[in-house]
């Protein structure tokens, strides 16, 4: 059970798009954008603060961050890229 106060580590990806930039938190797969890599972090950020805002308040939080936690331990084997075809 996750306690106040308590701390862990999350991931963020930036992604370069042709227009700006997307960011990523795998932990509670929230998503975001900005026009630069510091906003779209920025924006992330906050959307993971208001997540975890709202877990607390509906009285779920310490399953979310048990699962977050969980994600978190979870070690990536591979990223791989593939084509795909298009009839």
């Amino acid at each position: 059970m996750a306690e106040s106060g308590s701390t862990f580590t999350i991931t963020l990806h930036v992604y370069e798009e042709a227009d700006g930039f997307v960011s990523h938190c795998p932990e509670f797969d929230i998503w975001s954008q900005g026009d630069t890599e510091e906003e779209a972090l920025a924006m992330l950020t906050e959307a993971v603060d208001l997540h975890i805002e709202e877990a607390q308040e509906l009285g779920y939080l310490a399953e979310l961050i048990q699962e977050a936690r969980e994600a978190s331990q979870r070690r990536l084997l591979k990223t791989e890229r593939r084509e795909l075809r298009v009839a």
